[in-house]
C-alpha cells in the first residue's frame, strides 16, 4: 500500500488520501449509495437546492446541526459549520497554488471566479481569499448562493465530491504550511495518530451527527433500512 500524502480535501491527489479524507470531511450533497442509477442527495445542505431558471445558480440551505471537530484554532468552543466555510472551501478548489492545481473548469463556471484565479497565477502572486466573487456568497449564516456563467448539469455531482467539501478557514490559517496533515471536519472520523509511512488511525468524532440509511423502495434493501 502506498502512504498517503495529504488530508486536505482541496490537496488531495492520490486514491489512499482521498479515501481517508472522505471519512473526516463532508459536502453539501453525497451520492445515494442505495440508488440505481446513482444520484445526489443532501448531506450538510438541509434539502436539494433551490435552481433558479432564469439565471443559472443555485441556493443552497446548509443546516445548522454540524459541528466541526474540535481544534485549538476554535478555543474550547464548538464551531458550527455555516456557509461562509463552503465558500471559502470552494474557493481553495479553485486556488492554482495549491497542490491540487486548481479546477480551471469550476472556475468559468462561477461568475467572476477567472479574474480572481488568474490574478494569483501571476508571478509571486497568491489568491486573495477575501477578493469578491460575484457567483459565490454566503446570503447568510445557513445560505450558499452560487451564481452559473452558464446552465451545467454537473454542478450537484462537483458539489459531492471532495474538493468541494468544507474546512475551516481558522484551521487553515492556524496550521499554515502543515494543513495537509492536519485535517478537521465534520465527518464521521478525526485523526487520532498519524505515522508517515507506517499507520494511520481514526477515532470517532464526538460531534457527529445520527445518521441512519436513505429511504429505499427495493425490497432488496429491506433489512439494511428497517422497511
Amino acid at each position: 500500500m502506498s502512504d498517503i500524502t495529504s488530508l486536505d480535501p482541496q490537496q488531495g491527489t492520490d486514491l489512499y488520501s482521498t479515501r481517508i479524507a472522505s471519512h473526516i470531511f463532508e459536502g453539501l450533497y453525497e451520492f445515494d449509495y442505495l440508488a440505481t442509477p446513482a444520484k445526489v442527495v443532501p448531506n450538510t445542505a438541509e434539502s436539494m437546492p433551490v435552481v433558479h431558471r432564469q439565471r443559472p445558480y443555485l441556493d443552497d440551505p446548509a443546516e445548522a446541526r454540524h459541528t466541526l471537530a474540535d481544534d485549538p484554532a476554535f478555543k474550547g468552543r464548538p464551531r458550527e459549520l455555516v456557509a461562509e466555510d463552503y465558500v471559502y472551501s470552494i474557493t481553495r478548489s479553485l486556488d492554482p497554488n495549491l497542490r491540487g492545481g486548481g479546477d480551471p473548469e469550476l472556475t468559468n463556471l462561477i461568475e467572476g471566479a477567472r479574474p480572481v484565479v488568474d490574478a494569483a497565477r501571476k508571478p509571486g502572486a497568491k489568491l486573495d481569499y477575501d477578493a469578491k466573487i460575484p457567483g459565490l456568497a454566503a446570503l447568510d449564516r445557513h445560505t450558499l448562493q452560487i451564481r452559473l456563467t452558464r446552465p451545467d448539469y454537473t454542478m450537484l455531482e462537483r458539489l459531492a465530491v471532495l474538493p468541494s467539501y468544507a474546512v475551516a478557514r481558522e484551521v487553515v490559517g492556524a496550521a499554515g504550511d502543515k494543513i495537509m496533515q492536519k485535517p478537521v471536519g465534520t465527518g464521521p472520523y478525526a485523526v487520532k495518530e498519524w505515522a508517515r509511512s507506517s499507520r494511520v488511525v481514526l477515532e470517532a468524532n464526538p460531534h457527529y451527527r445520527r445518521i441512519a440509511f436513505p429511504d429505499s423502495a427495493d425490497p432488496a434493501h429491506r433489512e439494511l433500512t428497517g422497511g
